[in-house]
């Protein structure tokens, strides 16, 4: 999706609402010590790469 550049707000939405999920899932993991705390920093970074990836897309493209 990201390489074509051809997406409507419908493809969008469910990425979003996933990203927001597994955020929430991160938060409860950590307020109830659920995970260890490198796991829990790797579980961060891997959720603000994807959060980067997906708000790269509302970037503007360059015009060929």
């Amino acid at each position: 999706m990201q390489e074509s550049g051809i997406y409507t707000q419908q493809d969008l939405q469910p990425f979003s609402q996933r990203l927001q999920v597994v955020k929430a899932i991160i938060k409860m993991d950590t307020e109830e010590g659920k995970q260890y705390t490198g796991v829990i920093k790797l579980m961060w970074r891997k959720w603000e790469d994807c959060g980067m990836s997906f708000s790269s897309v509302f970037e503007p493209r360059p015009k060929i």
